[in-house]
């Protein structure tokens, strides 16, 4: 088992999927999303659920090094549990040690 999640893109996903199985591997599609508040590893189910995450969110700056999603990390997370996947935390963005992030917002209320 192996999950490949580049940043911001998922092009390479499906055939990643495809040559997995033909050699007995599951790949788990899977992003890493960029946000203001920091990176997010995304999971999903299949490759359906994967394209319909990715192509509900707002992405500015595509296939450049600056690519990064519009909705905060919270709404990545929330989209994500909703089509059945899950997320983990790959890094922290507070922009300064003087500017703490407010972690204080609930997923599920």
């Amino acid at each position: 088992m192996i999950a490949i999640a580049d940043h911001n893109e998922i092009s390479n996903v499906e055939l990643a999927m495809k040559l997995g199985a033909e050699s007995g591997l599951l790949v788990i599609p899977s992003v890493e999303r960029t946000t203001n508040e920091g990176h997010l590893l995304c999971y999903l189910p299949n490759h359906a659920q994967l394209s319909k995450f990715y192509a509900g969110l707002d992405t500015v700056d595509k296939g450049l090094p600056t690519s990064r999603c519009q909705q905060s990390l919270f709404e990545c997370l929330s989209s994500v549990q909703t089509l059945g996947g899950f997320g983990i935390l790959a890094r922290l963005d507070t922009g300064s040690v003087d500017t703490p992030l407010n972690l204080s917002h609930s997923v599920n209320g």
